[in-house]
């Protein structure tokens, strides 16, 4: 199985295409899950594929009259 994508957090910000306080705003309210790799310090990283996940719940979807 290959090994998920990890963004930092600045990544995750220009995936996104979000400031940091806007970011950080939405990891809190979709609760997006943060991880540690070993030896990276405090530094946390962020799934791509749960960013997505989470982007997608975020984004109202448009109904069609």
């Amino acid at each position: 199985m290959a090994q998920e994508e990890l963004l930092t957090a600045e990544e995750a910000q220009a995936y996104l295409g979000i400031s940091r306080a806007t970011f950080f705003a939405f990891v809190k309210r979709y609760r997006v899950p943060r991880y540690q790799k070993p030896l990276s310090g405090k530094r946390h990283f962020y799934r791509r594929s749960e960013l997505d996940a989470a982007r997608r719940t975020a984004t109202p979807v448009k109904k069609v009259a």
